[in-house]
């Protein structure tokens, strides 16, 4: 079961990873890609 929960965090780092990489975001942007990473969101 943790298994796939790091195994998601990891994949949605990764996707994060390339979108940081593909275009300098903005601080807001930013955060907002930290806070969907992290499920925080409603």
């Amino acid at each position: 079961f943790l298994e796939e929960i790091i195994a998601k965090i990891n994949d949605r780092l990764s996707n994060y990873i390339e979108k940081v990489r593909q275009k300098a975001l903005d601080p807001y942007s930013m955060a907002n890609l930290i806070i969907k990473m992290l499920g925080l969101e409603k």
